[in-house]
This record gives C-alpha cells, structure tokens and sequence, in this order.
C-alpha cells in the first residue's frame, strides 16, 4: 500500500503531532502575557462564562459545549486529508488547539492562582489531553490520506482509485470521534462532581 511505504503512519509523526499541541499549548501561555487589555477582557469574559458553565449548567449543555468544542477541531482535520497539501490545516487545528489550553490553563492560574491551578489539574487537563492525544490521531490519519492523494497525483502509474483508502479513513476517524464524545461525557460527569469546588 502506498501509504505504508509513504511511512507516514509511524509513531514518529504521532510524536510530531503531540509536540505541535504542547508547542501550542506554550505559545498560548506566552502569549496571554503579551496581550493588549481588550484582548485580555474578552479572554475573561469568556473564561468566566466557561467556569461558570462547569459549575451550573446542565449535564447535556457541558456535554454539547464539550463535545462541539472538539468535534469542530477533528472536522478541520478530517477535511484536510481530502487533499494532497492538507498538512498545513491538520497542524494549524493542533497548534491552535494547544494554544486555546495555554490560554486557558494562564488564565486560571492568574485569576484563581494555585486553587484555579488544581482545579484545572482534575477538571479540565484530563478531557483536554484525552481529546489532544485523539486528534493527534486524527491528524496522523489525514496525513497518511493527503500523502496518498499526493502520490497518486505524482505518479504515471495506473490505480484502482482511492476508496479503499477513504474507506478505511472514514471509519478510523468516525472511532475517534466517539471517543471524543466518550471523553465529553466523562468530562460532564466531572465536571458535575466538581462543582462545588469552581474557584470563586
């Protein structure tokens, strides 16, 4: 199979895209520091609406919040391996994805300091590196699918098509997203057994 032989399927480019989150996830600490004040108030804005989402809203509203939040990143990625240069969409919804957690993981520790800390320690990193780790995945996957597209553009040799290699990327990447929507509704119930300890 040409994707085999492409080698993208290797656990190293599954390390390259879990680095891409982290480098993500600092860049967003970095940059919450360097941001003008409007920025900054539309960052708390939105961070209160968030923890105060977690701490008294509905199971199925945390749930849908969780789940569309991540599911918009694993669609980026899934349509960028419908094409022979979709690496760069894969990447950026990673880096992006990181970054969005730096942000918000500087901004509970500025706001609430150590308690906004271990809160986010047990309610928000565990979905956060469970749908990381997954869309890592996900990227992996739509790499070996641009790559396949790339190859069978560049070659002059004859082939049965690409459906057999859709095929199976479409179901590895719907098995992904249900296990995003796994990690949402855990994320709901600890969410729901944390409430009462939302940093005020």
């Amino acid at each position: 199979m040409l994707v085999k032989k492409s080698g993208i399927l290797s656990w190293k480019i599954y390390t390259a895209m879990l680095c891409v989150v982290l480098i993500g996830t600092l860049a967003g600490c970095l940059l919450y520091g360097r941001m003008d004040a409007q920025t900054l108030g539309r960052i708390c804005s939105s961070q209160a609406d968030f923890i105060s989402a977690r701490g008294q809203a509905s199971f199925s509203h945390i749930l849908l919040r969780t789940l569309t939040s991540s599911s918009i990143f694993m669609l980026v990625v899934f349509l960028s391996g419908f094409g022979a240069i979709g690496h760069a969409a894969a990447l950026g919804a990673l880096g992006f994805k990181g970054m969005g957690l730096g942000l918000i993981l500087s901004r509970m520790y500025i706001q609430y300091s150590v308690k906004g800390i271990v809160y986010s320690l047990f309610t928000i990193i565990p979905n956060a590196v469970v749908s990381a780790a997954v869309l890592a995945l996900a990227a992996r996957e739509a790499f070996s699918l641009s790559n396949t597209y790339a190859l069978f553009t560049l070659s002059d040799r004859q082939h049965d098509g690409l459906r057999p290699f859709v095929k199976i990327y479409c179901a590895k990447l719907l098995i992904l997203e249900a296990i995003l929507a796994l990690s949402a509704g855990c994320d709901c119930l600890i969410a729901w057994i944390f409430k009462s300890f939302v940093p005020k």
